[in-house]
């Protein structure tokens, strides 16, 4: 006979679309504790940061690992103005420090046509910086999934990396979330 946990458990179920289970669940502290053949999923946190050190070689505009469609180069250029724009990420660009102005920017394969503005001027597009005392933001992933584009940045001069989601809603791109961490 099934006891009262077990028999919510089925209800549930049943109600969620799923077929009762064939006898109660029970299961021994030693079954509950995963095994080395299930392979866990990582948590969100652990998804989405890269471990230090990725990111040298960057992806950007490609179609992501779902194999889901790529950023028009207009797409791109929302996306990453969206980004720009975030008020959180002022604070470490220190604009009006010598050097700073305009912001320089790197990512491989980046259109030419490319339009982006911070301060009041045109973004630069540069090389990728041979020191960490470059004030060079470097976009190490840019990629589409369905109606968002997730980026990845670091800003090494203020010791700082980043994920960002922009999302598609209504026909414009909109940042959804953007986490800065401090190294």
């Amino acid at each position: 006979m099934m006891g009262r946990a077990s028999l919510a458990a089925a209800v549930f179920l049943v109600a969620c679309g799923a077929a009762p289970p064939a006898e109660p669940v029970t299961a021994t502290p030693e079954e509950a504790t995963p095994t080395s053949d299930a392979p866990s999923e990582p948590s969100e946190a652990q998804a989405d940061d890269p471990p230090p050190g990725a990111g040298d070689e960057a992806q950007v505009e490609g179609t992501s690992a779902s194999g889901n469609a790529t950023l028009s180069e207009a797409e791109l250029q929302l996306v990453m103005q969206q980004v720009l724009d975030d008020p959180d990420l002022d604070r470490y660009f220190h604009l009006t420090k010598q050097g700073r102005l305009p912001l320089k920017i790197h990512a491989p394969d980046l259109p030419e046509k490319l339009k982006l503005t911070k301060g009041g001027h045109d973004v630069k597009f540069v090389d990728k910086p041979s020191s960490k005392k470059e004030a060079v933001l470097v976009f190490t992933r840019i990629e589409r999934d369905g109606d968002s584009a997730r980026l990845r940045y670091e800003y090494d001069v203020e010791g700082i990396r980043g994920s960002a989601v922009v999302y598609l809603k209504g026909g414009k791109w909109r940042l959804g979330a953007n986490r800065v961490i401090e190294k």
